[in-house]
């Protein structure tokens, strides 16, 4: 869930709605990765934001923010990733 290149402050507790928005508006398949894992990166976040931003005070709107963003791109990421991994020889593809 890192994400790519470091952006923000780099804890892994703060999720802003602009992070999660860059890791779930571009999915990159990564084949040492299961994909039936992969695939659960936005129900994981769905549920590690509230968890995580609890834990560093951050406000619950921004938490509200974050989650909907999750919500908005979570269809379209994992669409995308099955395109994407469909185009490769991954035997784990669901």
């Amino acid at each position: 869930m890192c994400g790519g290149r470091p952006r923000g402050t780099g804890d892994p507790l703060r999720r802003s709605a602009d992070r999660v928005e860059h890791l779930l508006g571009s999915p990159l398949y990564a084949d040492h990765i299961p994909l039936e894992i992969a695939l659960d990166t936005p129900d994981l976040l769905r549920a590690f934001i509230p968890y995580a931003h609890a834990q560093s005070g951050i406000r619950d709107e921004l938490t509200a923010r974050a989650i909907a963003v999750v919500d908005t791109h979570r269809s379209r990421f994992k669409r995308e990733l099955l395109r994407e991994a469909a185009y490769g020889d991954f035997g784990d593809a669901v």
